[in-house]
């Protein structure tokens, strides 16, 4: 957080941009650099996903998220949450074959949190299978990337892995899972040996302390464990491979507490759990713990212990210290090829291997070809100290165990009752390894003052007697090379009697460094050496190179025990032992030419050639000019202008500029060189582009200067009257490219517009519109003529490309109805107001197209379009009454009244009323003001008589000579439901839009007159069904 601070201080004011850019890189820089973790499965649909830490990627993986075969890639530092989430076993909703865990990038730690839960790892695999976890990232130096590192704390039985079992019972273990090349610290403060911790452990999910049944084949490889009480504790485990791993330090800090590898199983046939290659140091313990390289488990079997370095076993406790310890009725156990040496303790016993007390017998030990060292750094403890290379507990059953000791070299320099020694021997047996008839002990080296405190001979003649065993052993100080290197020197003094004196083990075929043993003859202890005398035979490369780290092989014999290599009398950067005939080493930068010395104990062997140490040169060459791309390169000289032969690559490439290494011929010393040889890329030629035109419009000639003044020629020739894709040509065509222009040529577009419909002479005609259709701006003429027929010219705007077009539109003479002839006395002038005093009984529009009759009622009720009939479709009702019609008649645009006429609206039969003296009465009914009553006006327009009105005609006076006549009407169902002689109603032009209320019914209702027999009302009704059939009176324009 800090340097998010300091940014704000660097940005200073305003404040609140300040924030603004603080919360941008809290938000987003931070979750971008806490994204370590990046997880993908091969399943489909299972995404890769980046995650803070490596147990939330475990609980994105028990949730099913990824699937199949799973990828983990650590790509930073993660600080795991204090209570760990396990990773479980593969069920649903979790799906996955295995898990691969590594890191990538660079060094990486997963760390714990500060507290971690006790009885808990940082990384649990609960019932987990088929997971690895490798550190090494290749790309990277070094095989050990990632880190697991446990905060030093008091909190008790903590762990960096936790393999454990999948259930409470200890069954469903995990299996087949891997944890390599990785660094593990554990939680171990100063007071760890008081809160026991681990590196790794096996256990049940219940408790770290309890038994993990079956955790099959797990694989313990390369680690470097440190700072733990117990390095590695498998309890339980069934065939755990531990291999190659440092276990401990030399710091005190980081030292493993009780013991490097712990292991107890009750093993079975065919499984057995191996232990091979690791180097083990222990120590810093002030408990009441005895301090143990390897302890195997009271009733342990199938464990193999081979080839292991056990060193610098230590404590100031009163309890112990041991190489190997193993407890009571352990079975099926091999011990082989270990070297054990520099065990101490400041009180108590301290001894190589140790057989424990506990009852139960041991059966089929193996303890063969192992060198046990005690005594050679004279650390010896101040009081009550007792030092052996093999202890025999007091409680050890020894009649019925079986013991198979052979070739091993035990060594205890250690003298009895000296440094506040009180007791050391060569095998501390309490008295019992005399009575084990099942036991065999022979082909040892023994070496020491003391062969066993129950001897009262000491010497090699007096424990075989004591013991009836070792009739091939010897007694003889092994000539090691170093009290902190157990090998034998070949030449040193006594080697003699170790070589060839073994016997052949059908089962220990190599010894501690994997070299072979002599099938007939090996030797004693771990060590297979050579009495041969060391050579140098020969060593490459002679001819040297002044650089760093070159290194030369040397070849010879017996080579194995060599402690240094001198180039002309300067020590080797660093050598390595391959094997017994061949050493690598690093030449020193500080060495001149001259011979090759090697150091093999007291002897000094020097080579008989010379090696010569030649300067570095840096091959030159003349620099390659720059080329166009797709230019010709010449190849480059494989021999230098220094003449220094070689080889380049890449491949030439002649599309990208590119950088060349140039590697000298093997042997030549000589730096690498490189040359850069630039490939230009083509220049492009730009020109202003030409606009588009019409067809048919001049096109200028295209420049044949670009406007990057590259020259050059157009193909082809300019076409006006088409869209022309035209190349230019440069006359450099190697470093300029061709370019090409399009022109657009447009055709002309026709206008296009709705036809105007032809129109009856002298009918307003609509300006014609200056845009068309399609969206054309222009001008029409001639002026718009409504008296005749005229053809009509559209002229675009200019600056379209657009053609002229023409429209016609036809005027049609009037047609007049001659149905009706308005002559007197077939109109009446009414106050200001001219009406027909007939009823309507045309059969043709004002333009003669014909009104069909319709007479079927139920075709009636379904008619939208205009109609008319005869009431009770009689011709001989026409005569009197005139027709029926329904609205769309009256309301059609072709017109129903003829020139001159139209159709009254509801204002005009309202002053029909005034003027035939009616008085106003408005209906007060559920819908009051919409019905209005004219009292008298009804009798004043009616025909008198009962010739056609029924009797009584209430108050027909027909003062206004309107004659009224009752010829009903027909429903809007077809139907005829009111008989003629009772009711005379004509049609209005005016719709009744205020009721129904709010109505959105299409069939409008349409105001009408309505007279009635038996009253001298006239009532002005909107209560007209579109589909009505009624008479029509006309009024005059």
């Amino acid at each position: 957080m800090s340097k998010y601070f300091n940014l704000v201080k660097q940005l200073g004011r305003p404040y609140w941009l300040t924030t603004i850019v603080l919360l941008f890189f809290l938000v987003f820089g931070s979750f971008n650099m806490n994204a370590q973790v990046s997880v993908v499965g091969t399943t489909a649909g299972t995404a890769a996903v980046n995650y803070t830490t490596l147990n939330a990627a475990f609980a994105a993986i028990n949730a099913g998220t990824h699937k199949g075969a799973i990828s983990v890639t650590i790509t930073g530092n993660t600080t795991e949450p204090a209570t760990a989430i396990p990773l479980l076993k593969s069920a649903l909703p979790s799906s996955y074959t295995s898990i691969l865990i590594k890191p990538s990038g660079g060094d990486f730690t997963i760390n714990s949190a500060a507290n971690p839960t006790s009885n808990k790892g940082v990384v649990i695999l609960q019932g987990a299978d088929n997971v690895t976890i490798d550190g090494d990232d290749t790309a990277t130096a070094g095989t050990r990337n990632l880190s697991f590192v446990v905060a030093a704390s008091s909190t008790t039985g903590t762990a960096a892995f936790q393999l454990a079992s999948n259930s409470t019972s200890g069954t469903d273990g995990a299996d087949n899972n891997t944890i390599k090349n990785c660094i593990i610290k554990g939680g171990g403060s100063s007071a760890r040996t008081a809160n026991f911790n681990y590196g790794i452990v096996m256990s049940n999910i219940s408790s770290i302390t309890s038994a993990a049944s079956v955790s099959l084949n797990t694989i313990i490889q390369n680690n470097l464990i440190t700072r733990s009480s117990y390095g590695i504790y498998a309890n339980g485990s069934s065939n755990a491979r531990i291999l190659n791993n440092i276990i401990g330090s030399a710091t005190s800090n980081d030292e493993i507490a009780v013991t490097g590898i712990y292991i107890f199983r009750p093993g079975s046939a065919g499984i057995e759990a191996l232990i091979q290659g690791n180097d083990i140091r222990a120590g810093n313990n002030s408990s009441s713990n005895v301090t143990n390289g390897i302890e195997i488990g009271i009733i342990s079997s199938r464990v193999s212990v081979e080839g292991n370095s056990i060193h610098d076993i230590h404590t100031n406790s009163n309890v112990g210290t041991y190489g190997i310890t193993t407890n009571g009725g352990s079975s099926y156990v091999n011990i082989d090829n270990n070297m054990i040496y520099n065990i101490y303790g400041d009180t108590f016993r301290n001894m190589g291997v140790g057989f424990s007390s506990g009852g139960s017998p041991y059966t089929n030990i193996n303890l063969r070809n192992n060198t046990i060292l005690i005594g050679a750094t004279n650390n010896q403890g101040t009081t009550n100290t007792e030092y052996a290379c093999i202890r025999f507990g007091g409680g050890v059953n020894l009649t019925n165990s079986s013991f198979l000791i052979l070739n091993n070299i035990l060594v205890n320099l250690v003298t009895s009752g000296g440094g506040g020694t009180n007791s050391s021997s060569i095998i501390q047996d309490n008295g019992l390894i005399s009575s084990g008839s099942g036991n065999i002990i022979d082909y040892n080296c023994y070496y020491g003052s003391t062969f066993s405190s129950n001897l009262s001979n000491q010497t090699l003649s007096g424990w075989q007697s004591y013991t009836t065993q070792d009739a091939h052993s010897i007694f003889s100080n092994p000539p090691f090379v170093s009290a902190t290197n157990p090998h034998i020197l070949y030449n040193g003094s006594n080697a003699a009697a170790l070589n060839g004196s073994g016997t052949p083990i059908a089962d220990v075929t190599t010894d501690f460094d994997g070299e072979a043993r002599n099938a007939t003859t090996p030797d004693i202890g771990a060590d297979e050496f050579s009495l041969d005398p060391t050579t140098i035979t020969s060593f490459s490369p002679t001819a040297l190179c002044a650089q760093v780290g070159q290194t030369v092989t040397i070849t010879g014999t017996n080579l194995s025990q060599i402690t240094a290599v001198k180039f002309n009398g300067v020590n080797a950067t660093s050598f390595t032992t391959v094997n017994s005939t061949t050493i690598t080493a690093v030449f020193p930068m500080a060495a001149t030419g001259g011979f090759i010395t090697i150091v093999n104990g007291v002897d000094t062997v020097t080579s008989t050639a010379v090696y010569t140490v030649n300067q570095i040169v840096t091959p030159t060459f003349t620099q390659v000019a720059a080329v166009c791309s797709g230019a010709t390169i010449a190849a480059v000289p494989t021999t230098s202008t220094n003449a220094v032969t070689g080889t380049w690559s890449p491949a030439l490439s002649n599309t990208a500029t590119t950088t060349y290494t140039f590697t000298p011929t093997a042997g030549l010393c000589s730096n690498t060189a490189t040359m850069t040889i630039t490939v230009n890329p083509k220049t492009t030629p730009t020109f202003t582009q030409v606009a588009a035109v019409c067809v048919g419009v001049n096109i200028s000639a295209l420049p044949t200067i670009s406007t990057n003044s590259i020259t050059g020629t157009w193909s082809p020739a300019v076409n006006n009257t088409a869209t022309t894709t035209y190349t230019f040509t440069p006359t450099d065509a190697v470093c300029n490219n061709v370019a090409t222009m399009t022109i657009t040529v447009n055709p002309k577009t026709t206008p296009t517009f709705t036809q105007v419909a032809s129109s009856c002479a002298n009918t307003t005609l609509t300006a014609l519109p200056t845009t068309s259709n399609n969206g054309i701006s222009g001008t029409w003429s001639p002026a718009i003529n409504k008296t005749t027929t005229t053809t009509y010219t559209f002229t675009p705007t200019v600056g379209q490309c657009a053609n002229t077009t023409t429209q016609t539109i036809t005027i049609t003479a009037p047609k007049v109805t001659a149905a009706i002839s308005f002559v007197a006395p077939n109109y009446v002038n009414i106050c200001t107001q001219v009406w027909t005093n007939k009823n309507l009984d045309v059969t043709t529009y004002r333009d003669g197209t014909p009104i069909p009759q319709v007479t079927d009622s139920n075709a009636w009720a379904a008619l939208t379009t205009g109609a008319w009939c005869y009431y009770n479709n009689d011709p001989a009702n026409g005569a009197i009454y005139g027709k029926l019609y329904n609205w769309y008649a009256i309301n059609d645009p072709r017109g129903l009244a003829p020139l001159g006429w139209h159709i009254p609206t509801k204002n005009e039969c309202v002053s029909l009323a005034y003027c035939a003296g009616g008085t106003t009465d408005f209906y007060t009914g559920n819908n009051p003001g919409v019905l209005n009553t004219y009292h008298i006006a009804g009798g004043v327009i009616k025909e008198t008589g009962n010739i056609h009105w029924v009797n009584p005609s209430t108050g027909a006076t027909n003062l206004l000579n309107f004659n009224a006549l009752p010829g009903s009407f027909r429903d809007s169902d077809g139907s005829f439901s009111t008989s003629l002689g009772t009711i005379f109603e004509f049609w209005t032009k005016t719709a009744d839009t205020s009721w129904p209320p709010n109505s959105t019914n299409p069939n409008l209702l349409y105001w009408h007159i309505f007279v009635s027999s038996g009253s001298s009302d006239l009532q002005v009704s909107p209560y007209g069904d579109k589909k009505l059939g009624l008479s029509v009176r006309l009024v005059k324009d």
